[in-house]
């Protein structure tokens, strides 16, 4: 299992200025109706895009 934490910088693509690194702002654990997923907040380095990635249970910590 992957772990995030605050401050981490991650490979992510910006969808803005298709820089390859960002930084975690938030890691939250998401329960849906059947399932749980992880969302992760992330900040461009480059350009201070926020974005968010929906991650599956298994692949977050």
């Amino acid at each position: 299992m992957l772990n995030y934490n605050k401050g981490q910088i991650i490979q992510y693509r910006c969808p803005k200025c298709f820089n390859n690194e960002a930084v975690v702002l938030k890691a939250e654990d998401k329960d849906f109706t059947e399932k749980t997923a992880g969302v992760l907040w992330v900040q461009c380095q480059e350009c201070g895009f926020n974005d968010n990635v929906l991650l599956p249970a298994k692949d977050f910590a």
